[in-house]
């Protein structure tokens, strides 16, 4: 890990402000050995996911269209499907789940935050809004 990594990976929890003087203290010390300026900083991607997520392929009926899951979290999911989404609209999710006891049902509305062209497919990643489990289902 080299200085500007470590850099951002002990300031992950301060303020802006607080980073903001720390990275000027920095720089005013790098300039005083001479260098003409400090090498420019990538910004480190930041994880903005709350849950975690599993790997898990399951088919969804997405705004009335057939998908499959690539992955899922208490807060969100995303699928492959055919279908032609829109980043920030609203849509009506079920996916069937087959447990030991029985089939149940995972019905919710969710809004499309990301779309990925993959192909003649399309990923979609959905931040969920509204969730509720309903029993039974086709099998």
């Amino acid at each position: 890990m080299n200085f500007l990594q470590t850099f951002w990976e002990v300031c992950h929890g301060f303020t802006d402000r607080a980073i903001s003087w720390l990275f000027t203290e920095i720089r005013d010390v790098w300039l005083k050995t001479g260098a003409r300026a400090l090498p420019r900083i990538k910004p480190m991607k930041t994880e903005l996911r709350t849950e975690t997520r599993e790997r898990i392929a399951l088919p969804v009926q997405a705004g009335g269209q057939a998908g499959l899951t690539r992955d899922i979290s208490a807060t969100g999911l995303y699928f492959m499907t055919d279908s032609a989404l829109r980043v920030g609209s609203a849509i009506e999710l079920e996916i069937e789940l087959s447990l030991a006891t029985g089939n149940v049902r995972l019905k919710g509305q969710g809004q499309v935050v990301r779309i990925e062209p993959q192909g003649q497919q399309t990923g979609v990643a959905v931040r969920m809004t509204e969730s509720r489990l309903v029993p039974g289902g086709k099998g």
